[in-house]
């Protein structure tokens, strides 16, 4: 399911490529599904320092021989942790991404995102045992903030990615290259499992994570939003692109 047209998505591509720079750049989405699709809000996203630590990883490491007497690049620096074998595979909520006031009422400041960041900073918990933690090991006098099984797999609900082609236009000829990625990411009616049927959960913080195939599951992007106090029986819906 995606809420945008093949227009509108060309359009953030096309914004993004203005203002891209020599990392991943991008945009997200944030819908009310109960509430005729309606935007809530837009924004960049941050890929966090470690999430650049992960995608050099993939592109360059250090020398090593190799047997016929040349040199590849396989061995990273001392002191870097191997993140060549995780992947992009999972996504959470939070309710740490804005400190709100009560005077004057119904005002924020969001708290980030922060290149530093490495957790979200108020994790909910879906409650499912088979979804991996935060890495924060956050865990609050509730049933609802915390960091276990707080990182949800993409491959889960709804939930779908895309890859779409750019055309990078030169004098001649023009050349396309498949370096724009969407993941369309959902809060499911009937999730956040801890919640009593009519209670909610404030939301204003959202990551997404790259994992290994064990249990390990690291912060690569974090968006944070104006809070929005998301219902049990509620179904909301975020496009998050990234433009590599």
């Amino acid at each position: 399911m995606q809420f945008q047209s093949k227009k509108e998505s060309a359009e953030i591509f096309s914004s993004l490529q203005k203002k891209h720079t020599n990392h991943p750049l991008g945009w997200f989405r944030l819908f009310d599904l109960k509430n005729k699709k309606r935007l809530l809000h837009q924004d960049h996203n941050l890929v966090v320092g470690l999430g650049r630590q992960y995608v050099a990883q993939k592109i360059v490491t250090s020398l090593s021989e190799t047997p016929s007497g040349g040199y590849s690049l396989t061995e990273l620096p001392t002191g870097c942790d191997n993140l060549r074998d995780y992947e992009i595979t999972h996504y959470g909520f939070g309710g740490g991404g804005a400190t709100i006031y009560s005077d004057p009422p119904d005002t924020y400041d969001l708290t980030g995102p922060d290149i530093c960041d490495e957790y979200l900073s108020r994790p909910i918990t879906f409650g499912v045992t088979s979804y991996f933690d935060d890495p924060q090991g956050y865990d609050e006098l509730d049933d609802i903030h915390k960091s276990e099984y707080a990182v949800k797999p993409i491959a889960a609900g709804n939930n779908t990615y895309e890859y779409a082609s750019k055309e990078y236009p030169t004098d001649d000829p023009t050349c396309e290259y498949y370096t724009q990625l969407s993941f369309t990411l959902f809060k499911e009616e009937g999730e956040f499992g801890c919640l009593e049927a009519g209670e909610s959960v404030q939301v204003s913080e959202m990551g997404l994570y790259i994992t290994d195939s064990v249990s390990s599951a690291l912060l690569f992007a974090r968006i944070c939003f104006p809070p929005k106090f998301m219902e049990k029986e509620g179904q909301y819906g975020l496009e998050w692109f990234i433009l590599c």
